[in-house]
């Protein structure tokens, strides 16, 4: 879906990260549009090539349910994670740092600038048009709380118009309950400090399956930024949701129901690197955010305004 939307924001989210930040990305060397494409296959996209492994590939193990979902391998030791760890906090540490005064996707112009000219393009979007037929134009927005409650109200048009959405009356009173309650509940998870911005760049799709290492856990690349926009400041410091793999929203109570205790644990390392390299960052530049990344990202679980931004990032796991 939206496929010429797509390169476009990749492509210019890419060489604005490539020019901007000390983040391992591949370089664009071409991109163009269905007509601009002689072989006529649709959009392109033609970057660098990039040498490694993909982490997800050396960290997966997978669960013991009928899904057969990804899950991290319990025999990684804790030693590898926090090398990972570490330069992921300072990838989201480097990124946090660039400011944007609107949600939206990234544009490119031809003078070699970017600036913020279309809606937030997101993998939730998508996903809505291509399993749920209910087809979002994305609007720029100057607050978090515009952009919450157009979620809310998307949320309630996909239970209306996908034909399949319920299997039971019951079911049907079930999710109309929980999408009313998530747009009432938006007012008390918008942070009022950062609600007008500044916003920061995010990427919905950021996981091990997408960044490449080499045989030293070293980051050598990270790919697939198609989903990649300037989002509210609260999602990047809402703890990350691949940290076991599989994504809290898709856990199984029944099967899974340890997860969240080794979730946990894994949080709590990640938060004390991220902590870290928030001190070391601090000694290199002496620029120091108050409050700190890590401070936020340990409120926003104490609070649960986590498990807010995930029913907001998937509509289909709102329920």
């Amino acid at each position: 879906m939206f496929a010429e939307q797509k390169v476009r924001a990749e492509a210019a989210t890419m060489r604005y990260i490539r020019e901007k930040t000390n983040i391992p990305v591949p370089t664009v060397i071409a991109y163009g549009m269905a007509d601009d494409n002689p072989t006529d296959l649709g959009p392109f996209l033609i970057t660098t090539f990039v040498k490694g492994t993909l982490l997800g590939e050396i960290l997966k193990a997978y669960s013991v349910d009928e899904q057969g979902d990804k899950v991290l391998r319990s025999d990684i030791p804790d030693s590898i994670l926090e090398i990972v760890y570490r330069q992921i906090a300072d990838i989201t540490l480097e990124l946090s740092e660039h400011d944007f005064d609107q949600i939206g996707s990234l544009s490119l112009h031809n003078d070699d600038t970017w600036s913020i000219c279309s809606g937030p393009l997101t993998l939730n979007s998508n996903e809505l048009a291509r399993c749920g037929n209910v087809h979002v134009k994305p609007r720029v927005y100057s607050t978090t709380s515009d952009y919450l409650l157009d979620i809310a109200e998307q949320n309630i048009i996909h239970l209306e118009e996908q034909r399949n959405s319920i299997s039971s009356s019951s079911d049907a009173r079930q999710k109309y309950t929980a999408r009313h309650l998530f747009r009432a509940a938006v007012p008390s998870f918008v942070s009022r400090r950062y609600n007008q911005g500044p916003f920061k760049l995010f990427c919905d799709d950021f996981r091990p399956g997408n960044i490449l290492v080499d045989d030293l856990f070293k980051i050598t690349g990270i790919i697939d930024w198609e989903w990649c926009y300037a989002a509210p400041f609260q999602f990047t410091y809402s703890p990350p949701r691949w940290l076991l793999l599989k994504e809290p929203a898709y856990w199984n109570s029944n099967s899974d129901n340890d997860l969240l205790g080794t979730y946990l644990s894994r949080l709590d390392i990640f938060v004390r690197i991220l902590e870290e390299q928030e001190h070391h960052r601090y000694s290199v530049t002496g620029k120091n955010a108050d409050p700190s990344l890590s401070s936020l990202m340990r409120r926003s679980i104490a609070d649960n305004t986590f498990w807010f931004h995930e029913a907001a990032r998937d509509s289909f796991a709102l329920d």
